[in-house]
């Protein structure tokens, strides 16, 4: 006759929150000034802090610049080309979702619903408008323009969830119309075309921000590959020709050109008068 042999792993004892700090904290004269210490500075480091948000800093700065963060100093009256570019990231994001998750079990779960509640709760109460004066005012619009696009983030998430169980292949096209959502953005942002066009010394803020990450990625990478390949070439002067400009731009720090892109490059753009004109402004 013969016994089976359990094949579980013996339970191993959690050691209590005392017995852990005892262990790792506090198990010798050394490590025990040493924790006093850390716990001193992170003590003073954390009231220093507390002090600032609540009595010293001017929180009423943010609500009363949220538009200049958001936009810059784009015109009030063209900010609904904003507002539908949102739109429409907003409904291209939800079919990638609802398309992405066709094949799982459940869309929105426990967890997704509470990040859902939690983000249409700070939409709907955070005073993020002030008025001329600076006192901080809860004005609708925003509050329902944010709850509208969450709302349409998650209404086509379930349509692209169901679209795509139908048709597999609409994940394509869906990548094409990121890819086409482009140039329709500059469009809007900018004008022309039969919108009004927008300098680009108004743009600013976050969407500015955006924009330049966008289209910094949408050219560095090609750039990037097309560079890459070119440094492994067995054709000499282009090997050459790529490695010098990957050294050198890996060389310089960043705020060498940005300094460059800000101040210098405007130096060289700019229109100055014709000699002659100048000769004779300078005889008159």
């Amino acid at each position: 006759m013969t016994t089976a042999t359990s094949t579980s792993a013996p339970i191993v004892a959690q050691p209590t929150p005392v017995a852990w700090m005892q262990k790792n904290l506090f198990n010798g004269w050394q490590n025990s000034l040493l924790t006093i210490g850390v716990l001193a500075v992170l003590f003073w480091v954390g009231r220093g802090f507390w002090v600032w948000t609540t009595q010293v800093a001017q929180w009423r700065v943010i609500p009363a610049n949220m538009s200049l963060y958001m936009v810059g100093r784009y015109p009030i009256d063209e900010r609904w080309r904003i507002w539908l570019l949102c739109g429409m990231i907003c409904v291209l994001a939800g079919l990638s979702w609802g398309i992405l998750a066709r094949n799982l079990a459940k869309l929105f779960s426990r967890t997704t619903l509470i990040g859902i509640a939690i983000a249409g709760l700070l939409a709907a109460l955070l005073p993020i408008t002030a008025d001329a004066e600076g006192n901080v005012a809860y004005r609708p619009l925003p509050h329902v323009m944010m709850l509208a696009g969450i709302a349409i983030v998650v209404a086509f998430a379930w349509i692209g969830r169901q679209v795509g169980r139908t048709y597999p292949a609409i994940g394509k096209w869906v990548s094409a119309a990121w890819v086409l959502l482009f140039p329709i953005s500059l469009w809007l942002i900018g004008g022309g075309f039969g919108l009004q066009e927008i300098g680009t010394d108004l743009w600013g803020g976050l969407m500015l921000t955006l924009m330049m990450a966008v289209v910094s990625i949408v050219l560095c990478f090609p750039i990037g590959v097309l560079l890459a390949l070119g440094r492994r070439s067995n054709l000499p002067v282009v090997r050459w020709l790529c490695t010098i400009y990957i050294e050198l731009i890996r060389g310089v720090p960043l705020i060498v050109i940005l300094f460059m892109g800000q101040v210098m490059i405007p130096m060289f753009c700019r229109r100055e008068c014709a000699p002659i004109e100048c000769c004779a402004a300078s005889s008159a």
